[in-house]
This record gives C-alpha cells, structure tokens and sequence, in this order.
C-alpha cells in the first residue's frame, strides 16, 4: 500500500543552528509493517526547497538546512515532501506542506570574561574580545562603566577591546580593572562585567638620590657621606650595592 503521512519532528529551527545542521526527524506512516524508507524515497520540493536537503543520519531519515539563518532577514521557509514506496514506485504520497519558522535567538554576552595587557601596551593594542551567543547581527557594544581613566575602547561592531589611551596604564597604580559591558542588536540588549589584568613589566630605575651631598674634612676614612637611593617605578623593587656602578 502506499504511505498515508509523512510527519517532521519538529517544524522550527533556532536562528544559531549552524548550516548543515538537523532541522527535523522525517517519519513516513505505511500501512505495511516493516516497510523501510530512505532519503532516496522523498521528494523535496516548494518555494523554499533549495534551502535544504533530505539525507539519511543514523538510521533516520532528516531534514537538514543547507545555509545560515536569520531570523530578522527570513523568519520561514515553505517546503513540500512527498514520498513513494520504497517497494513500489507506483504507490506514493503526493507532497505534503510543511513550514518551517524560523525562532529568534536574543544576544547574549557570555559572563565571566577576562583578558590580560601589559602595562607598558602601546596604544590600540589588543586587550580581547567580548564573546556573545544568539543574533550576531547589528550589535552594538557599549563600555558602561569601570573605564573612567579612558584607557580602554570597544569596537562598537565586534566586541574588540583595545588599549585606547596609556598614559594610566600602571600596574603599581591599578593591577585590574572589571568593566561594564553592554550590547543592543536593537530588539534585546545584555549587560556583563568583563576583567582585565595589567600584567607588571619591569621597569628601569629612573633616579638616583643621595642623602646628602657634603661631608665633613675630619670624617675617618670609610666613614659613610650619605644614604644613596635609589627610583624605580616598580614597586617592591630592592637594590643593593651589586646593582650600583660607581664612576
């Protein structure tokens, strides 16, 4: 006998489905038990049948997408399938209509981010970028707080982080800094903290000092004139006499 159903597993695909993914599980009813269907058996077709493909998947029959979604571009797709016997061209089942809907995915940006820049980062160095998951398209990425030094700028577009004036880049001054981040696609928006860690680099001692610059004539010889030290950004940093040259 000739099939009497076809049916799809579902009949909607979320916009972040990659291309060549399973939109549904294709199930044709035969009033013959036993009887085995395959890809070769049905017929894709419709105003939209170019966008997708019947293939057989482990031991199923599926229907697959053959390029990217979107939901805010095309939020449907019309399709028919029809089948035959798989015994029995003969007998078939005339296309059947489906319409597949498209779902929208809002954005969102992934918590707990972090990236790392050196101190001594030239401007417009990299620093990361903010990663988001659902509608990619027309964001729009905003730092909202945490930045009141200015030393970082976002890539409104792609989310890039960048070193955008350096002048307060310290690590002796300020070894992280958690900032605010926002994103529209001009339906949803998020809002996520991201941190970044100023990675120390060493840095030259930048002065030398004496503690004073006289000494009396009837000082003893090997007696101290004065307490030299010694400048260095770094904080922590320990001289001795081994890293002194004396000229």
């Amino acid at each position: 006998e000739a099939p009497t159903a076809i049916s799809l597993s579902t009949t909607s695909v979320a916009e972040t489905s990659s291309a060549g993914s399973t939109v549904a599980v294709i199930t044709v009813t035969d009033p013959d038990s036993g009887e085995s269907y395959s890809a070769d058996d049905l017929t894709l077709a419709g105003d939209d049948a170019a966008e997708f493909t019947i293939a057989d998947s482990g031991g199923d029959i599926v229907l697959q997408h053959d390029n990217a979604l979107d939901y805010e571009t095309t939020t449907s797709y019309a399709i028919t399938i029809a089948a035959e016997d798989p015994n029995d061209s003969n007998l078939a089942l005339g296309a059947q209509a489906f319409t597949i809907s498209v779902t929208d995915v809002e954005i969102t940006i992934t918590s707990s981010q972090a990236g790392s820049v050196a101190e001594d980062a030239a401007n417009n160095a990299a620093v990361m970028t903010v990663t988001t998951t659902g509608d990619s398209d027309d964001n729009d990425f905003a730092i909202t707080a945490g930045n009141g030094d200015a030393i970082f700028a976002i890539n409104a577009a792609s989310g890039a982080i960048t070193v955008s004036d350096n002048s307060n880049l310290d690590f002796d001054t300020t070894a992280s800094y958690t900032l605010t981040i926002s994103v529209s696609d001009g339906d949803a928006s998020d809002s996520e903290d991201v941190t970044i860690t100023v990675t120390n680099v060493d840095e030259a001692p930048t002065a030398i000092s004496l503690s004073t610059n006289t000494v009396d004539e009837d000082s003893s010889a090997g007696s101290t004139v004065a307490t030299i030290t010694v400048t260095d950004p770094d904080s922590g940093e320990s001289y001795s006499a081994d890293d002194l040259t004396l000229a």
